[in-house]
C-alpha cells in the first residue's frame, strides 16, 4: 500500500535587471517577500544585485545575482537556471528582462511557465534609443510576447496599448494593479517626516517624487510652481535621483526658486514625507500605474496629476479622488494646484483602495502564474502551508 502523497513545494522565480528604486522594481521585492511568506521556494534573479530596493528583500528569497552590465548578457545564465534549478514559474518584469527570459525560455528544453511584467506605458518602450533599436525592440516584443503564458499589465489602458501594439491574444494578457499595503502605509504615516520643510507646518509645502529624468517631466512642474509662487509661499520637494539632476537644478536658479525648491534625493521611507506634505503632484509624460500616486491617496494626502497614459486616470476615476490636467502645460498644473491647496477633493474611499489591497494582489499573481490544474488544484496558491 503507497504511503500519503506529499506536497511538493512549488518552486517560483522572479527576474529584474536590479534594484533600483523604481515603483516596477518596489513592486517586484514585495512579490518576492509575499511569495516567500507564504511558503514558496522563492528565487529573485537580478542581473546586478544593487540598488535602493535591496535592502527590503527578505531573508527568505534566495538572490541569484548574474552581475551582467546588460542583460542580453543573462541569456546563458537563465537558461542553465531554468534547466538545473527547474522552477514550477517565472515572473520577470521591465521590458529589456522579458525579452531576455523569453528567448532564454526558448532555448532552455523544458523550460518553466513564463509570466511577464509590464510596468510602463508603450510609450516608454518606444522611448529610448535610435529608430532603428527602437523598431528592433517593438519586433522582438511583437515575437516574444505572445510566447509568454501571460503578459501582465498595471492598467486597462496599458493593456489596451499593449495588445493593438504587439497583438497579444485576450487569453495570453491581464491587469493586475499594484499591490498596496494600506495598513503599513497608514501606519507609516504618524511616523515624523524627514525633510526639515514637511516638519514646519506653516508653510504650504508640495511633494513631488520618482527619477530625475524626462519621463516624469519636472521642468513643466518647475515652471508651474513658478507661477504659483508669484502669489502663494508654498515650497516644492522633488525626492528622487537620476540623470536630469543638474540641469533642474539649473533650472530652479534660473527660476529664482532656490529657497523654495529642494531636491533632496532618494527618500528610503517615501510614505512617511507624502503623509506629511500639503499636496502631491505628477506631472508624468508617461506611467504604467503610478504608485507614488496610490501611496499619497492611501496617507491621506490630496493629489494633481497629469492625465497621462497610462494609470491617473484610472485610479483618479476621471478626476473623482484628485484634480487632472494635460501633459506638459503649466498653466493649467499651476491652477490645479491653487485650487487643490484652497478646496482639496474628498480622500479616497476604502472602497477605491481596496481594489489595490495587497492580498488580493498577490492571489491574482499566483493565479497566472500557479493555474489551479486537475492534478494540482487549488492548493498551489498556498505554497508549503497546505
Amino acid at each position: 500500500m503507497s504511503g500519503p502523497i506529499m506536497a511538493v513545494t512549488p518552486k517560483l522565480s522572479l527576474v529584474l535587471p536590479d534594484f533600483g528604486g523604481g515603483g516596477a522594481e518596489r513592486i517586484m521585492v514585495t512579490l518576492a517577500n509575499a511569495f516567500a511568506a507564504r511558503g514558496f521556494d522563492t528565487t529573485m534573479i537580478a542581473g546586478q544585485a544593487k540598488g535602493p530596493c535591496l535592502a527590503d528583500l527578505s531573508a527568505g528569497v534566495r538572490l541569484l545575482d548574474l552581475d551582467v552590465p546588460r542583460f542580453g548578457r543573462a541569456i546563458p545564465a537563465l537558461v542553465r537556471h531554468f534547466r538545473t534549478d527547474r522552477p514550477d514559474a517565472v515572473l520577470s518584469a521591465l521590458t529589456h528582462a522579458n525579452l531576455a527570459t523569453l528567448v532564454a525560455a526558448r532555448l532552455a528544453r523544458g523550460a518553466p511557465r513564463i509570466v511577464v511584467a509590464e510596468h510602463n506605458s508603450i510609450t516608454m518602450m518606444l522611448a529610448s534609443g535610435s529608430r532603428a533599436k527602437r523598431a528592433a525592440k517593438r519586433a522582438l516584443a511583437r515575437l516574444l510576447y505572445p510566447r509568454a503564458a501571460c503578459v501582465t499589465f498595471v492598467s486597462r489602458a496599458m493593456q489596451d496599448e499593449f495588445a493593438a501594439a504587439l497583438a497579444l491574444p485576450a487569453d495570453r494578457r491581464r491587469t493586475i494593479y499594484n499591490p498596496l499595503p494600506l495598513g503599513h502605509l497608514r501606519d507609516m504615516a504618524a511616523t515624523p517626516p524627514r525633510h526639515p520643510w514637511l516638519r514646519d507646518r506653516t508653510t504650504p509645502v508640495l511633494v513631488a517624487a520618482g527619477r530625475l529624468a524626462p519621463q516624469k517631466d519636472f521642468p513643466t512642474l518647475l515652471r508651474a510652481f513658478a507661477l504659483l509662487a508669484q502669489t502663494s509661499p508654498a515650497r516644492l520637494v522633488i525626492f528622487g535621483e537620476g540623470p536630469d539632476r543638474p540641469a533642474l537644478q539649473a533650472q530652479v536658479n534660473d527660476l529664482g526658486l532656490g529657497a523654495r525648491v529642494s531636491l533632496p534625493g532618494f527618500v528610503p521611507s517615501l510614505p512617511v514625507e507624502l503623509a506629511a506634505a500639503d499636496l502631491f503632484v505628477l506631472s508624468s509624460r508617461w506611467e504604467g500605474l503610478p504608485g507614488v500616486l496610490l501611496e499619497s491617496l492611501a496617507v491621506g494626502t490630496p493629489v494633481v496629476a497629469t492625465d497621462c497614459p497610462t494609470g491617473p486616470d484610472e485610479i483618479l476615476e476621471q478626476g473623482r479622488w484628485g484634480r487632472l490636467v494635460p501633459v506638459g502645460d503649466a498653466p493649467a498644473l499651476a491652477e490645479a494646484i491653487r485650487e487643490s491647496l484652497a478646496r482639496p477633493l474628498p480622500p479616497a474611499s476604502d472602497a477605491m483602495l481596496a481594489r489595490f489591497d495587497t492580498d488580493h494582489i498577490i492571489d491574482q499573481y499566483l493565479s497566472v502564474l500557479l493555474p489551479p490544474s486537475p492534478a494540482t488544484g487549488p492548493s498551489r496558491l498556498a505554497g508549503a502551508d497546505i
